[in-house]
């Protein structure tokens, strides 16, 4: 295998959402594009800001040149705003609130809308949870699907799998352990590819079959062209450069980087769906994720 260079730096200890994979879509015309217009994918990096000593070898056999493309959601604020109405038979005088800076519509239900983007969620105050006839995860998820479907907020057939996680009380010793609440999550990928950042779906199921909270962090979406991919050098810089993301093997210092794909990124209060470059190891406990478009 051939030995591209080797890299010796500093690399502080972050976190990279979940990765993916897609094929690079050949040139089309990007050039139509105003590059930079679009905004500058910032990766965000974890709380921990360590900095440790990491010796970093690249042995892939190539890096993906070229273009990829540049997705951009489908944004329809009266749709998105008629569903959060009619999901919470909200009278449509109230005003609803930003991602930031949410409305409350009662004392513990709260809903916020990003008007740039279409994203938007709801969410009662856990405090109120009483954790009594929960439904099973299995019923937990034909609930969550049944509610996506009847309010229209996402296609169905194009959520993918589900993922649950639980929110529970009791340690099961002192007290028996509860379950208050069970996510229904859902990532959907965007064109065959992963998306890092933030895009999904997730219902969250309560008491007696209750929706207690809503996610609608992923929108359908539109290709609107081909961007230039940067190239090896601008890679290293960036990393050099601390512009990068960081997980898993945080605590070891000889690293050797041996894929490299494309992902896309979503930021949750931008409309574009940007392609990021994952680079990984052999081992899987390594993955750096860099802005893959040159501008």
């Amino acid at each position: 295998m051939h030995r591209n260079k080797f890299l010796s730096f500093l690399l502080g200890m972050v976190a990279v959402f979940a990765v993916g994979s897609g094929s690079i879509h050949p040139a089309e015309a990007y050039s139509t594009l105003d590059i930079n217009s679009i905004p500058k994918l910032v990766i965000p990096k974890s709380g921990s800001q360590n900095i440790i000593n990491h010796s970093i070898e690249l042995e892939m056999d190539s890096i993906p040149t070229g273009t990829a493309p540049l997705f951009k959601a489908k944004v329809d604020i009266a749709k998105e705003t008629q569903t959060i109405q009619e999901m919470l038979n909200l009278d449509h005088n109230i005003e609803i609130g930003s991602l930031r800076e949410p409305s409350a519509i009662s004392r513990n239900e709260f809903v916020g809308l990003d008007k740039s983007s279409g994203r938007w969620f709801y969410q009662t105050d856990l405090a109120y949870d009483t954790g009594e006839n929960v439904p099973d995860e299995k019923s937990a998820i034909q609930i969550a699907i049944n509610h996506i479907q009847e309010y229209d907020i996402f296609p169905a057939d194009k959520l993918g799998e589900p993922r649950t996680s639980e929110l529970t009380s009791g340690d099961g010793i002192a007290e028996p352990e509860k379950v208050l609440r069970r996510d229904i999550i859902f990532h959907p990928t965007v064109d065959g590819y992963e998306v890092n950042g933030v895009y999904r779906i997730c219902i969250s199921i309560g008491s007696n079959g209750d929706i207690v909270a809503v996610e609608k962090l992923a929108s359908e979406y539109e290709r609107v062209g081909d961007v230039p991919l940067k190239s090896e050098s601008d890679i290293e810089n960036d990393i050099v450069d601390g512009n990068y993301s960081l997980s898993d093997a945080h605590y070891r210092n000889n690293l050797i980087a041996t894929d490299i794909d494309i992902n896309m990124y979503a930021d949750p209060e931008s409309e574009y769906i940007q392609p990021a470059f994952s680079i990984t190891n052999n081992d899987g406990d390594m993955n750096i994720l860099v802005d893959a478009m040159r501008r």
